[in-house]
């Protein structure tokens, strides 16, 4: 009995000096970035398990857009680092004039962009909802929102077709969850609003908006991505 003891503290006296002589390597950026990501998707996980996800799918495939509008002023950029490039921020980013993307990807909070040159411009979908009413009750938001044409967005895993019609449970959830935001921007209570302009719809949804670099802060955020939109509706 006393060899093993005196054999078990050996041991374990020489695994403390190896931890010593060779101490855990710190996180490296890229780990600690993978840590965030996973943190991240336990999040969204555990948001997802509170909503139908497929329901909530129903709803931002029909609000998202493949490209969305940013800076007008950004010029030709190649995006390869160039040291000397104008377009580069201080944490060695990039300014974007426009992105797109494959699949549906960002909700736009602005109501038409233009930017008068070859590039063109963007009205978004939702914004059709608006056309020729711009206070819409409750019911008359639910019959339009679901009217809009639905594509399977970015965010959500799997492929719907967007049918049967988005459940009126998730439709609640959705006008609670955005009625909430438009009236904290108000400063009043949410059942006060009783029904939603275009610019309502904008400033609701960038009350829900995690973009950290603002186009133009006047205007506020210029999008909302799917986990915004799936936490917000939490």
């Amino acid at each position: 009995m006393a060899m093993r003891r005196a054999a078990l503290a050996l041991a374990l006296g020489a695994a403390s000096a190896a931890a010593f002589l060779n101490p855990k390597p710190a996180r490296t950026q890229t780990q600690t970035q993978t840590q965030t990501q996973t943190q991240t998707r336990r999040f969204l996980s555990a948001t997802a398990e509170e909503v139908d996800v497929a329901e909530a799918t129903k709803l931002f495939g029909r609000l998202a857009e493949k490209a969305i509008y940013l800076d007008p002023a950004v010029g030709a950029c190649c995006h390869s680092a160039c040291s000397d490039c104008e377009w580069r921020k201080p944490d060695g980013g990039y300014r974007f004039d426009l992105i797109r993307a494959g699949r549906p990807k960002w909700v736009p909070c602005y109501e038409f962009r233009d930017f008068k040159d070859q590039r063109g411009s963007q009205t978004p979908q939702w914004t059709v909802m608006f056309a020729d009413n711009n206070g819409l009750t409750k019911a008359e938001f639910f019959e339009r929102f679901v009217a809009l044409k639905f594509s399977m967005p970015m965010g959500p895993s799997g492929f719907l077709s967007g049918q049967p019609a988005p459940s009126d449970e998730i439709m609640e959830r959705f006008w609670a969850a955005l009625t909430k935001s438009i009236a904290e921007v108000k400063g009043v209570d949410a059942a006060e609003v009783e029904t939603i302009s275009a610019q309502d719809f904008i400033a609701g949804f960038q009350g829900w908006s995690s973009q950290d670099d603002v186009t133009d802060e006047a205007l506020g955020p210029d999008f909302v991505i799917w986990s915004d939109f799936i936490e917000a509706l939490a």
